[in-house]
């Protein structure tokens, strides 16, 4: 990547970047469920700035919607090989970035789902 590309904000040297795949989903809003289509986003973090789970689910927050029943499945994908893993803790989340540090880039899915427990009343479909 050429200097340009970075945002101006991290040194290059430091910046990370996160592609995120967002898989097709129904948002279960207050008011009912909304569909979602598959999304696409690219999230720049400072590798020295202890980017971890809860910090990225806040930066989706403000990138997607979700209802407050719902929260986010993170799978780290290989792309190379196609082979995902579930990210479930910060650790693991921050042993993703350091796997690919010197990429300075990796990929990851989310999926909206269902909280443990919840049951969805407004969607017939299941």
């Amino acid at each position: 990547m050429e200097p340009d590309d970075y945002p101006p904000w991290i040194d290059p040297g430091n910046a990370f970047r996160i592609v995120v795949k967002v898989e097709k989903y129904k948002a279960n809003a207050e008011y009912g469920i909304v569909n979602m289509d598959e999304q696409q986003h690219v999230l720049w973090v400072d590798r020295c700035s202890g980017y971890n789970l809860d910090k990225f689910e806040v930066d989706m927050a403000s990138k997607i919607y979700w209802g407050s029943s719902q929260t986010l499945s993170v799978w780290s994908v290989d792309v190379d090989s196609e082979a995902e893993w579930k990210i479930r803790r910060n650790v693991q989340f921050e042993s993703m970035i350091k796997h690919r540090w010197n990429e300075g880039l990796t990929n990851v899915r989310v999926q909206v789902v269902d909280k443990e427990g919840y049951q969805n009343y407004f969607d017939n479909t299941a």
